[in-house]
This record gives structure tokens, sequence and C-alpha cells, in this order.
């Protein structure tokens, strides 16, 4: 006895392999309907040179180093108005002291000696506030170091990305149509090559 049945195969496994990025073919090692096993190098891509990715690393370096230079700037303005202030704060002492003194001889009245009382915490208070100013300014500087650090890591691993870079087959299969050639351009996300697994 004998039945008939129509129907369709359909493959076990199917892998449409993509570009990551914009770039162009630089070797096709496969040929359609040969036989790759998983791990089997396909072809070869390079990147654009010139990528948007890459445009925005560079840039970003640019503003991380710039940022930094700018909070180096602020910590020596810091640093000045802490020694301007380490002065007036000497200089309101010295005045205090005096004031002290000519008070006790009956020279001048204690209002005055108040009013440099006044001065003197006023100058101890800017000295801390610039002290503060100091602190801040030096953690700036820390976090824009670690900001370029970053960038700058970033950049490189963008860069490396931009080597040529391996197709390698995922599965076990047979190569289907090569939608691309060598030398030819391609975009991100565009297909290359299918793999399908009987």
């Amino acid at each position: 006895e004998v039945s008939e049945f129509s129907g369709a195969l359909a493959a076990t496994q199917r892998v449409e392999l993509k570009a990551e990025f914009s770039g162009q073919v630089e070797d096709i090692l496969i040929k359609p309907g040969s036989q790759v096993s998983k791990g089997t190098l396909l072809m070869t891509l390079v990147a654009d040179r010139v990528s948007p990715q890459l445009q925005n690393a560079q840039t970003q370096v640019s503003n991380s180093r710039v940022a930094h230079e700018n909070t180096v700037q602020q910590l020596k303005v810091a640093e000045s108005q802490q020694k301007i202030a380490r002065s007036n704060l000497e200089l309101a002492r010295t005045n205090y002291e005096r004031a002290q003194q000519l008070v006790n001889q009956g020279a001048i009245g204690q209002i005055t000696a108040d009013q440099a009382k006044v001065q003197l915490d006023a100058a101890n208070e800017a000295l801390k506030a610039s002290a503060d100013q100091v602190k801040v300014a030096r953690k700036a500087i820390a976090q824009a170091e670690a900001g370029i650090r970053q960038a700058e890591a970033q950049l490189a691993f963008i860069r490396a990305n931009l080597q040529v870079r391996k197709v390698i087959s995922p599965i076990n299969g047979r190569v289907g149509e090569l939608v691309v050639k060598t030398g030819e351009s391609v975009a991100s996300g565009q297909e290359l090559v299918t793999i399908t697994q009987s």
C-alpha cells in the first residue's frame, strides 16, 4: 500500500549572518552550497575608517581633556583664593590682638575691638570656604581624569572594532546564496550569507 502526502521540508536551523557595521567585504572564503562546520571562517570585513562612533569617541576624548584643563584652572584659582584668605586671616588676627591690647590700655573703646573680632571671624570663615573650594576642585580633577581614562578606553575599543572583523559560522550547515561579493560595501545590518542546517 502507498500513501501520498504533500508537504514541505524545513531546515532544523537557519541563520542569517548580517554585518554589524558598515564597511567593505575584504575576502570571501566559502562558496554557495559548500558544507561548513561551526567556527568556520566564512569571510572578513573591514569597517569604514571614518564612522560616526569613532568621531563621537574622538570628540569625547577632546571634551574630557578640555574639562580636565578647566578643572585644573579652577584648582589654581581656588588655591590662590585660599592664600589670600590665609593672609587676610593673619591680618585680622593681628588687628584683633592689637585692638585687645589697646582696649586693655584704655586707648580705644570695646566697640572697636568687637569690630576687629567680627573681621577675624569673617576671615576665618573665608579661609574655611576657600579650603572647601580647593577640595571640590581636587575632586573635580579626579573625576575629569577618570572621564579622560573612560573616553580613551572607549576610543581604543572602537578603534579595535574598526579593524578587520571575521565572520564565523555559528552552526554546522550548508552555505546558502552569497548576498555580497568581494570588495563590495555593506551597510550595518545588511545580510551577508545564510547557513542552513539540514
